[in-house]
């Protein structure tokens, strides 16, 4: 009997426990080629939040290569960050950007 009592306890343990959070990918992208407004890389998005991760989109302009402090602080909280096909890697060498990109 008190087998069975353990197993139950256990069992209402385990499903009052939280999920752990979902990855937080960032996705980087210039969005130059939009379709009907639907950004190229739209399908990709897509799959991975169908999938359970947090897609963070605010890296998908080009004002978002200019690079300051707090968005340096938002891509190293990130646990992936994803620089989409969409995008110039020439458009991210002025100034500091190589610099601040790659670390």
């Amino acid at each position: 009997m008190s087998t069975k009592l353990f197993f139950l306890a256990l069992a209402l343990a385990l499903c009052q426990m939280t999920t752990i959070n979902a990855a937080t990918i960032i996705w980087v992208s210039d969005n130059k080629t939009p379709t009907d407004g639907i950004p190229a890389d739209q399908g990709w998005v897509d799959l991975l939040e169908a999938n359970g991760y947090t897609v963070e989109l605010s890296f998908r302009n080009a004002e978002a290569r200019d690079l300051d402090q707090a968005k340096i602080d938002t891509l190293n909280a990130a646990d992936l960050i994803i620089v989409g096909r969409d995008t110039n890697s020439g458009d991210y060498a002025n100034g500091n950007e190589p610099t601040q990109w790659n670390a």
